[in-house]
């Protein structure tokens, strides 16, 4: 049973708390006019849907407009109905691209797999190579040998930029570089 989006227990329970904070003899005249709401309520709903109908077939729409009061069940199911033949169109559509990103996708992996085969095959016999030449460095070593020799190659430039002549402008300094030149002029004088 399904009244207004209520099951059985919930209405049950109203009628319980009705009961108690009304008494006996208004909860019956309340559910007098309550029938009497919700008979009007319907005449206006079929009055509604007939209008509304009668306007969709003048404007050249055949659609058919539910005659029960909605629920969240109807309203699902019509929802449904409309979006049923779109949805169709969509999944073909999506599906007909899909095909062949997922047979890319599965290439891609068997090829990804065999590079992955590879490097562990040539990569096998370089262990013993690595420990006699010392080549087993860890990550964090390399990365701190990487660094020096970029702020070596940095400072060769800066030191060939000045010996060319080109000026200032062609070598920025930070902040702490200009603080420590005139630091230095009035250490040698």
């Amino acid at each position: 049973m399904n009244i207004f989006g209520m099951g059985g227990a919930e209405l049950v329970l109203i009628i319980v708390i009705m009961l108690v904070v009304a008494g006996p003899k208004r909860m019956i005249r309340w559910m007098y006019i309550l029938g009497q709401w919700v008979g009007r309520f319907r005449v206006m709903w079929s009055q509604a849907v007939d209008v509304m109908e009668k306007e969709m077939r003048d404007a050249g729409m055949d659609v058919n407009l539910p005659r029960d009061i909605p629920n969240r069940g109807n309203l699902n199911q019509w929802a449904n109905q409309l979006v049923k033949p779109y949805a169709d169109e969509l999944e073909q559509e999506f599906n007909e691209v899909a095909k062949p990103v997922r047979e890319i996708m599965k290439d891609t992996n068997a090829i990804m797999k065999d590079a992955d085969d590879a490097v562990k095959e040539s990569t096998k016999g370089m262990g013993a190579w690595t420990a006699q030449n010392g080549a087993g460095k860890s990550s964090e070593q390399s990365l701190s040998q990487l660094k020096t020799s970029e702020n070596t190659t940095n400072t060769n430039k800066n030191d060939s930029t000045q010996s060319a002549g080109f000026g200032a402008w062609s070598n920025p300094q930070t902040p702490a570089q200009q603080i420590q030149k005139p630091q230095q002029a009035s250490d040698e004088a």
